[in-house]
């Protein structure tokens, strides 16, 4: 959505929480704050949501965090490219796995991005891990195709903390 006004404007890229969720057509009072503010707002439904069959769901088994990165970096490009972003005003921002995944871009593609807003995020699945219940350890498992015993690199890859150094935008984090 777009505010009043004629773009390109600043934006929000929002990425839902789950993976495993997605972002219908509703009113959302966050979304309609950020307009009324004069940003323009997208939720970005990346691989790994569900509506769109069981492979785009299960496609980020056993690389959690790649896919997803380059639609969010897609998404940034078509927002530039339709002159809807102002291409150095693209700020992410997430909730959980959607908070994980504005970390993770901050760092994996930070020449794109002005700032972000993390909130509930994971930024060390190892170490996450340690701490989980049973159940988001089986999840994990699942996800990664193991342990971070058992595949340790994949969890590395997958760790935003593994790409603190290249970070370039500010960023606020609520745990």
């Amino acid at each position: 959505a777009v505010p009043d006004g004629e773009g390109p404007f600043p934006t929000i890229l929002e990425t839902h929480g789950g993976p495993t969720w997605v972002m219908s057509s509703l009113y959302w009072p966050l979304a309609q704050c950020w307009l009324d503010h004069g940003f323009a707002f997208f939720s970005l439904n990346y691989h790994g949501s569900t509506t769109f069959g069981k492979d785009f769901e299960e496609s980020i088994r056993g690389h959690p965090g790649d896919l997803e990165i380059q639609d969010m970096a897609a998404a940034y490009h078509w927002l530039v490219r339709n002159k809807i972003a102002q291409p150095e005003a693209v700020f992410l921002t997430g909730v959980s796995y959607g908070g994980y995944l504005t970390l993770h871009a901050l760092g994996r593609c930070p020449e794109l991005w002005a700032g972000g807003m993390a909130e509930v995020a994971v930024a060390d699945f190892s170490t996450a891990y340690e701490d989980e219940s049973d159940a988001m350890k089986a999840f994990e498992r699942a996800m990664f195709g193991g342990s971070p015993d058992e595949m340790p690199e994949t969890y590395r890859l997958s760790s935003p903390i593994t790409y603190a150094e290249q970070v370039r935008a500010p960023i606020l984090v609520m745990q």
